[in-house]
């Protein structure tokens, strides 16, 4: 079997940011050895804005490392997805939009306003708190459509050389920390061949081994959220194609590649397999896949307008 992650997954499963005991038992239980790497995500960094109410925020409350400490005590590495967006960030319940232009007007007042100083140093300190309490894997959301995955989009973002530069940083950071790093980027996202090509060789830049993996995800989730959880037999064949393409374009640069991959199939010896949705409906998925997800759609807590994460499956 490949070496698979489970990929970040927010449970909603918080009060006031805080893991909660329903928390850390759902990642404990979707955690074993046949798992190389179990995240947490979608963590808000400290400081930083969430995507929704049902984030956890990076803090020194004890439950984070009572977490991690969960995760290695089952059998695999703990690791956390640091993310963020800006004030008066609202995801949309819908998956398309229909208004995507009069969005996306919006976005270059959010670039232009950004100062990179605080938002890094936010990250920086949120990166510390996340190590010193006992997480060995740190990602960085720089994906969907949140604020690093604008800012790594040159079509919004005339500067993305600085944003590449003070991620490397942060890179080399948790190198010296001896942790493991990854990026979780949106290699695709539907929109014309001209801004994917442009958005493909900025984030090339990142793919030459700064940081240890490279999560490829697609799609901004306030234009199309089926990039992100692909459904059909042809969303997903076409996203584990674009997937491929560039796995096995960069053979020394290591993936984590997700959409219902089978974790018994043959791949490139630098891709790693991430899975989500089959932990969330089985958390035995690895050792007895007969119960797994049937993409029913109630785990799309906030799509549904629910507060936290559920599953038909149980």
């Amino acid at each position: 079997m490949n070496k698979v992650f489970f990929v970040a997954a927010n449970n909603g499963y918080y009060s006031q940011g805080v893991p909660t005991e329903k928390c850390i038992a759902f990642f404990r239980e979707r955690s074993s050895s046949l798992i190389y790497c179990t995240i947490v995500g979608n963590i808000v960094v400290k400081g930083g804005f969430p995507s929704n109410s049902s984030n956890g925020i990076m803090s020194y409350n004890t439950q984070w490392n009572k977490l991690a400490k969960s995760i290695y005590e089952a059998g695999a590495i703990p690791g956390i997805q640091l993310s963020f967006t800006w004030l008066h960030y609202s995801g949309q319940r819908k998956f398309e939009n229909n208004n995507w232009t009069a969005y996306e007007r919006g976005i270059f007042t959010i670039v232009d306003g950004t100062d990179y100083d605080t938002l890094f140093k936010h990250i920086h300190n949120s990166i510390c708190l996340s190590i010193n309490n006992g997480f060995k894997h740190i990602q960085i959301h720089a994906a969907h459509g949140y604020l690093l995955s604008i800012l790594l989009d040159p079509y919004y973002n005339s500067n993305y050389i600085k944003v590449i530069e003070l991620l490397v940083n942060e890179a080399k950071y948790i190198a010296y920390r001896k942790c493991f790093s990854s990026i979780r980027i949106s290699s695709f996202c539907g929109l014309s061949v001209i801004r994917e090509d442009d958005r493909q060789k900025v984030l090339n830049q990142l793919f030459k081994n700064t940081f240890d993996f490279i999560d490829i995800s697609e799609g901004y989730y306030n234009f199309n959220k089926r990039f992100i959880y692909p459904y059909t037999e042809i969303e997903l064949s076409s996203r584990l194609a674009r997937s491929l393409a560039i796995i096995e374009k960069y053979p020394l640069q290591k993936f984590i590649f997700s959409g219902h991959i089978d974790p018994f199939s043959s791949f490139p010896n630098n891709a790693y397999i991430g899975i989500c949705r089959e932990l969330i409906a089985n958390p035995q998925y690895l050792i007895n896949a007969s119960k797994k997800c049937d993409d029913c759609g109630t785990c799309h807590f906030y799509s549904n307008g629910q507060s936290e994460l559920s599953c038909s499956k149980w």
